[in-house]
């Protein structure tokens, strides 16, 4: 059966409308979208209920056969995400994060406080966890995750990732070197992790990264060596010049999960 992906249109508790676009964009695939749960002046709750509504969305297509693959403004959807498989009964062997940036800040390292910034830490059971548990997600190990071209690490986080146990990986491709044949593995894309001379329209673009072909043979030998059990991806930014560009390009990494490769 081939994946219904799932839009969920919200960037850190607020609308994204246009990553709806892609029903537009896209019109081969069948799009599911998750609508946000938006409450004025509660950002906190807007997050929750948005991302349990995901994690009910993907424990639903599990239960039908599907792979669950979501695509959402932020990388805190894959709290509802691991939450969704957690409903299923999946527990990955790894998780798999692809970012040019660390997100493993905690409220005690991070100068901003943006929420964006932490959403491994917390996953992991790092920092304040009223969002793991208002989501109700369970800390995923954290020496079961392989974070890969983490090449833009501010200050503190860079300390954190390096006194934990994830395994860190320089480059994307270097996921083929590693010995995972045959485990299950929750694959968590950023898609800034794209170089920003192919994907420009995000709003934290590096310089640097895979190409998209690059990316999306990664992702094809991910599929075809492990027991892939569900992708989620932090968009674009779609208000953003070249916006529809980088949308088409970024989602084309996923050709090997569409489930006909001549989808995109």
């Amino acid at each position: 059966m081939k994946p219904e992906p799932i839009i969920v249109p919200i960037f850190i508790g607020a609308p994204m409308p246009g990553l709806t676009r892609l029903a537009d964009l896209m019109p081969q695939i069948n799009w599911q979208t998750v609508s946000p749960c938006i409450y004025a002046h509660d950002r906190d709750r807007s997050i929750t209920e948005t991302y349990k509504a995901l994690a009910h969305a993907v424990s639903g297509q599990i239960s039908r056969g599907l792979l669950p693959i979501s695509v959402a403004g932020d990388c805190v959807s894959s709290l509802g995400f691991l939450k969704g498989l957690q409903d299923a009964h999946i527990q990955p062997d790894w998780l798999i994060w692809l970012d040019a940036h660390g997100d493993f800040h905690t409220e005690e390292t991070s100068q901003s406080n943006f929420l964006g910034g932490m959403p491994l830490a917390k996953l992991v059971g790092r920092g304040d966890q009223n969002l793991m548990h208002g989501i109700g997600t369970k800390a995923f190990p954290e020496q079961k995750v392989i974070h890969a071209d983490g090449r833009d690490l501010d200050s503190g986080e860079d300390i954190n990732l390096k006194n934990s146990k994830i395994h860190q990986l320089s480059r994307t491709d270097d996921l083929k070197s590693l010995a995972i044949h045959g485990d299950s593995v929750y694959l968590h894309i950023d898609t800034d992790v794209i170089g920003k001379e192919y994907v420009p329209a995000q709003n934290y673009a590096v310089a640097g990264g895979p190409s998209p072909r690059s990316l999306a043979n990664t992702v094809r030998w991910l599929a075809d060596n492990c027991n892939l059990v569900g992708c989620s991806v932090s968009s674009w930014n779609p208000a953003l010049p070249n916006a529809d560009t980088s949308a088409i390009d970024s989602l084309s990494v996923l050709d090997a999960l569409w489930g006909d490769p001549t989808v995109l």
